[in-house]
């Protein structure tokens, strides 16, 4: 299995695990949290397009899963300059995988092909929800998710 879907089946198991393990007012022993996170993971949440509403919910979910585990330190990237500045090569040395959560459009990274690149070294990559809404003119960024959002009906409010 590839570090890619080790990291996905991770997450997704991991949002599952939080998910069901909300505090229900139980004293019951706990998990020893590690000193300092193991992985750096940066969540890519800036929008070129359509913005969810739920984007701090996967912000705050996200992040509470690395402090409550221990197991990772969240990142934020959150605007067209923290996009153009952190997702570089150079910037990204320290880090060790990137969620896009609900990001959409072009996002402005500065070599798209350097960071796909990047992951293809074997750093871990996410893409939550609307990831495959996001760079339709790059086949290399939509081969790498297999798929490619193209519409859907209309949304119950």
């Amino acid at each position: 299995m590839t570090r890619l879907r080790r990291l996905v089946c991770v997450l997704a198991f991991a949002v599952l695990f939080w998910s069901c393990s909300r505090d229900t007012g139980s004293s019951g022993p706990s998990s020893p949290t590690p000193a300092s996170p193991a992985r750096r993971v940066l969540v890519v949440t800036h929008t070129e397009g359509f913005r969810h509403s739920s984007i701090p919910i996967a912000e705050a979910t996200i992040s509470a899963l690395g402090q409550r585990s221990g197991l990772f330190s969240t990142t934020f990237c959150r605007t067209a300059d923290d996009v153009s500045r952190m997702l570089t090569r150079s910037a990204l040395a320290g880090v060790d995988a990137i969620v896009f959560a609900n990001t959409t459009g072009s996002l402005p990274i500065p070599d798209l092909a350097a960071v796909l690149e990047w992951i293809q070294d074997g750093h871990g990559f996410a893409g939550m929800h609307s990831a495959p809404d996001t760079y339709h003119h790059a086949p290399a960024y939509l081969e790498m998710l297999g798929t490619e959002f193209l519409t859907h009906g209309d949304q119950a409010t």
